[in-house]
């Protein structure tokens, strides 16, 4: 039930509490689709737009990065008045001096957005790019109130029922009481009363409807006694009701709401990130087990394949005993078989050369086959070996549950399991773009490639380093040929906003970039193309810039 329509009215309801008549002080952004508001007590409203969880939270202490990009600055030092909830959205509204601005927080998981309004509720400003024309008309004051409780009529849900008569009963209770019952309240509801998700609604009986109908009060009675659980397993659940279905699930219950919804975020990121690095060296290993397999099938096959070396020595020793009758101007020859005369051999030769010649060439042919059969032998044993051990480790991963024993085995896994990447022979073409900007030299990777020959072997120690944070992209590398110690701002900007737009972030609103001297960038072994390691970076958030719109102010 986290981030649902219930949630968010506890939380707004807290909100009021804590920060209803104290002043904002700032609002920015320091990471993707962060962002943080600060209150005039140090507190922070911090909004999160991210995967794997996107959510809205308070926090005692507001952060203080170094670099941030500062937003909504008409509403600094203002006061808070009130704060609204809308009746049918997962939306919330700050009203400041008694509704000359609006600060709406759209709760869309990843989609969510920020936008200040002003008396009016026109948009002028938005967190994240937005087009202001499709959303000027989706807000209006009348849709918020304060939070309060939800009334429930049975009536109306059994009106829905003839409507959704052929529908599964699931898809009704995701429909009903404008959406607002997740798939937590949903999967509870089935277990407490017993009825198939996949039941369609017309073959409800009178009795059922009436268990339908009370359970859901019950639920929604439930949910105002403000008891907050959060039950743990591989991914903990957030519910506002005691979970039946979970019920063998460890438990821990929370009277606050903002409490229960901060351990949520720090144990659910926790547990998702190890769940995550666990799947990926699940599937190195699984990749490995498979390619290992094929590579048996294929050597397994080779063997058999594999002529007998009997028959070429069988050759080279008959044309020695019967050397007299080998004509070194024939393509062939027939002989008799040494250890039984009575049947005929034919043995190909090759023109020219001396019986010696053409027995030596078939004793070396027995001995190649025969040392190429060991080899493949020993190689298919090796293998076997190899798949053993890999099936065996594939094992202990899945009973792994602590970032201790998970590290241990991530070493031994990048140096014996990932795949070798061969580097192809460089081409003539050159492997970066290259931009001239008042009389800087700026040049852009064009691929994971390019990206090594350009940082590794074009750029010098003292260059500049860009790259944007925690995303793919091209390197972007500033020439230094007079080796100050840093960029002036403007050129810091471009080159970061070149990078930001050569990245996997290009059409974001901002991008945090990095940069450091090209001498404290190294390529980690094994590591694949354009894969880069720095230290003494520096990080600014800038907005992504295109080449052209650069080329365009020089011509």
């Amino acid at each position: 039930m986290f981030n649902s329509y219930f949630h968010l009215k506890f939380l707004v309801q807290e909100l009021q509490e804590k920060i209803e008549s104290k002043f904002i002080t700032s609002a920015f952004t320091f990471a993707k689709r962060k962002l943080h508001i600060s209150i005039s007590d140090g507190s922070d409203i911090y909004f999160c737009a991210n995967n794997p969880l996107p959510f809205l939270t308070y926090q005692t202490r507001t952060p203080s990065p170094k670099d941030k990009v500062l937003l909504f600055k008409d509403i600094y030092r203002l006061q808070i008045s009130k704060i609204l909830l809308n009746r049918s959205d997962r939306q919330l509204l700050i009203s400041f001096n008694n509704d000359n601005y609006y600060l709406l927080m759209s709760c869309y998981g990843t989609n969510g957005n920020v936008f200040l309004l002003d008396g009016k509720f026109a948009i002028l400003e938005s967190f994240r790019k937005t087009s202001t024309d499709k959303q000027s008309n989706r807000f209006q004051m009348s849709d918020f109130k304060s939070p309060d409780s939800i009334s429930y009529d049975p009536e109306s849900i059994e009106n829905l029922i003839l409507t959704y008569g052929d529908r599964n009963l699931e898809i009704l209770l995701k429909n009903i009481m404008n959406k607002r019952l997740d798939k937590v309240f949903v999967n509870e509801l089935f277990a407490r009363t017993g009825l198939r998700s996949d039941k369609k609604c017309g073959e409800l009986s009178g009795k059922e409807i009436e268990l339908l109908n009370n359970t859901l009060k019950e639920m929604l009675d439930e949910i105002e006694a403000k008891n907050f659980y959060i039950y743990y397993g591989e991914l903990p659940v957030f519910s506002l009701l005691k979970l039946s279905y979970l019920k063998n699930n460890d438990l821990k219950i929370f009277a606050n709401c903002t409490t229960a919804t901060n351990e949520f975020i720090k144990e659910y990121l926790k547990n998702f990130y190890f769940i995550e690095e666990k799947r990926n060296l699940i599937r190195i290993v699984e990749k490995y087990i498979a390619a290992t397999q094929r590579k048996l099938l294929r050597q397994k096959q080779d063997l058999k394949n594999i002529k007998d070396p009997s028959t070429y020595k069988e050759w080279a020793e008959t044309i020695l005993a019967n050397y007299h009758k080998v004509n070194r101007k024939a393509d062939f020859v027939i002989l008799p078989r040494l250890h039984n005369p009575a049947e005929k051999i034919k043995i190909p030769l090759i023109r020219g050369l001396t019986p010696n010649e053409n027995a030596k060439r078939y004793f070396e042919k027995a001995k190649n086959i025969e040392k190429s059969r060991e080899i493949l032998k020993k190689t298919i044993i090796e293998n076997e070996h190899s798949l053993d051990n890999a099936k065996k480790l594939l094992q202990k991963l899945g009973s792994i549950n602590s970032r201790k024993e998970l590290k241990s085995v991530k070493k031994l896994i990048q140096n014996n399991y990932l795949p070798t990447v061969k580097l192809k022979e460089h081409h003539e073409k050159l492997p970066y773009q290259l931009i001239s900007y008042k009389n800087w030299d700026i040049l852009i990777g064009k691929s994971a490639r390019d990206n090594d020959i350009l940082t590794f072997k074009i750029a010098r120690p003292n260059d500049f380093w860009f790259h944007a944070q925690n995303v793919p992209g091209s390197h972007v590398i500033v020439r230094n040929p007079n080796k100050r110690d840093s960029l002036p701002s403007e050129i810091t900007k471009v080159a970061a906003g070149l990078a930001a737009f050569n990245s996997k972030d290009k059409n974001s609103k901002l991008v945090p970039v990095v940069y450091t001297k090209k001498k404290y960038v190294w390529k980690p072994k094994k590591s694949n193309p354009g894969i880069a390691s720095y230290k003494f970076e520096k990080s600014i958030i800038v907005e992504p810039i295109n080449p052209q719109a650069i080329q365009g102010k020089l011509s």
